[in-house]
């Protein structure tokens, strides 16, 4: 159905079964100098997007990058304490070489990103912020209309999904999860904003009113050619699917709604939403 992992990707992914050096492993793979990145916000619709083009258009891709969303070496390399080159270097070298590259924590510090990949393409992917939140928590199975979720809550949570709630990590003080989880959708969007000249921007929403369309016309942009019908994989699950059963003044309550309203508001204004 969709490209399979290379024998040297499944070699990678068993490294403690097959007992490979990962050294001699990454000297199978060349970091693509020119990749295509897509970034936003956690559950904008940024797997979907970056599996289909690359599906369609007959290029390698990667969905996520699991050494740099780990939350300890993420937050080294947003404050620099690592060097990215390096890092990509000897943990990240499968994923940079393919043609495009999916991973939402990458907006996070893109001004490094982009120093490093000058040539690279980005694409940026935004969602209606009550939606992407309420996705967000679905995947956390959170409720959204607490003033507080209880540790009880939080403790099976992944430490890399526990930060996207506690978003001090990234200069984020709140007192309010729903508070946090607006303000990390609006930092993504302000990145966004200051760098519209590097961006091919895809509403998430467009996306879903058309996305076979959507996808050849971001293949266009991004000066790719469509060489494969995706029409039975438009469907598919990417990620864990949200419910979106419940209206959102019912899911968030009118004062955690009204906290997105208003932290989000500016953003928004930017997006016609």
């Amino acid at each position: 159905m969709f490209n399979s992992p290379t024998l040297s990707d499944r070699l990678f992914y068993n490294l403690k079964k097959w007992r490979f050096s990962r050294s001699i492993l990454f000297s199978f793979y060349k970091l693509n100098p020119t990749p295509i990145f897509i970034l936003g916000n956690e559950k904008s619709g940024t797997s979907a997007i970056a599996a289909l083009l690359g599906e369609a258009t007959n290029q390698t891709y990667a969905i996520d990058v699991p050494s740099i969303y780990k939350q300890e070496n993420l937050e080294k390399i947003i404050v620099k304490e690592v060097d990215l080159k390096t890092f990509i270097n000897q943990n990240s070298k499968i994923e940079f070489s393919k043609q495009i590259i999916k991973e939402p924590s990458f907006i996070w510090f893109y001004p490094q990103l982009k120093s490093l990949y000058p040539k690279a393409k980005f694409v940026f992917i935004v969602r209606y912020p009550h939606a992407n939140i309420r996705s967000m928590l679905n995947r956390m199975n959170l409720k959204g209309d607490l003033e507080s979720p209880s540790q009880t809550d939080l403790n099976p949570l992944p430490i890399e999904w526990q930060k996207t709630i506690d978003n001090r990590w990234l200069g984020i003080e709140n007192s309010n999860y729903i508070e946090s989880l607006a303000l990390r959708w609006s930092k993504a969007v302000s990145v966004y904003l200051k760098n519209k000249e590097d961006f091919i921007l895809i509403k998430y929403e467009d996306f879903l009113k058309g996305k076979n369309q959507t996808i050849i016309d971001l293949a266009n942009q991004l000066d790719l050619k469509i060489s494969t019908s995706i029409e039975d994989k438009l469907d598919l699950p990417f990620q864990p699917k949200g419910d979106n059963s419940l209206p959102l003044e019912t899911f968030f309550g009118e004062e955690n709604l009204e906290r997105i309203e208003s932290l989000c508001q500016k953003g928004m204004q930017e997006f016609n939403y």
